[in-house]
């Protein structure tokens, strides 16, 4: 099958599925190597991603994705005559940029970072997809892990985790070695994510 016909198959796949197309179920669908689709998905890329487009196709860790260009997403709002989502408060900032940095982790260890109880900024990352449940720890309680989606990297603008800041702190970098943490002996402040609730 010739390059230009795969481009094509690879154009509708990415706009009919509105979602990242991994790289194991394109090698499954168009029956190629794993070597021949990262391949043919870099200069499918290449060949789209032209400025005169409004879509364009980012990549995702081992996925790609379809999206429209953010410098059109005002008139795409004014169109579908709807708000642009609102930004995340700084609370949902801190606990996102905790759980990407130290993925994966539990609530009680970013927590222990903050300082604050962060049940309001997990939840609101959960229903954002920028975050997602990843198993539960081998400890008493069995507390739930957390780490970040690719929905995370699209919205960062980030291909891997790997593009991340490097961060010089201490107590992030330290935070998965837990096993002489103890976070009853952890005083977090009275504080809760209050404007969370109000967003």
């Amino acid at each position: 099958m010739k390059k230009e016909e795969l481009f094509g198959i690879l154009e509708s796949i990415l706009f009919a599925l509105g979602s990242p197309a991994e790289f194991s179920r394109l090698e499954e669908t168009l029956e190629l190597s794993h070597d021949d689709v990262v391949e043919l998905v870099s200069d499918f890329m290449k060949d789209f991603n032209k400025k005169s487009r409004g879509m364009k196709v980012i990549r995702l860790e081992n996925s790609i994705q379809m999206v429209s260009r953010s410098e059109h997403h005002p008139y795409i709002a004014k169109m579908l005559e709807t708000r642009a989502q609102r930004g995340l408060s700084q609370s949902s900032l801190e606990t996102v940029s905790i759980i990407a940095y130290n993925q994966p982790v539990t609530k009680a260890m970013v927590d222990a970072v903050r300082g604050v109880d962060s049940y309001n900024s997990i939840v609101r990352l959960l229903e954002r997809d920028l975050i997602e449940q990843r198993g539960r720890m081998d400890a008493p309680g069995r507390p739930m892990l957390y780490g970040t989606t690719s929905e995370f990297l699209r919205v960062f603008g980030l291909e891997s985790l790997d593009e991340l800041p490097k961060l010089e702190l201490k107590l992030l970098q330290n935070i998965n070695h837990t096993d002489n943490l103890t976070f009853s002996d952890i005083a977090p402040e009275e504080e809760s994510d209050k404007e969370e609730e109000e967003a």
